[in-house]
């Protein structure tokens, strides 16, 4: 546990969860397809209402070349 000195976040737990994948699949010598997700989630208890979940999440996709 952690203790602050204020005592606002006294007993209050974090949780943060992660997940990262990434993907590039070649198509020539000089350009690549990617694409990336990612999602994270967060959990936090605590005293005075503090309680909340979020979530985020997105997805990208790439196009990589070299010259």
């Amino acid at each position: 546990e952690i203790y602050f000195s204020d005592g606002s976040n006294y007993c209050r737990e974090d949780l943060i969860q992660s997940l990262i994948l990434k993907f590039d699949y070649p198509i020539n010598d000089y350009l690549n397809v990617g694409v990336f997700g990612s999602f994270s989630k967060r959990c936090t208890d605590g005293v005075y209402s503090t309680d909340y979940e979020s979530m985020d999440g997105g997805v990208a996709l790439g196009l990589n070349t070299t010259f």
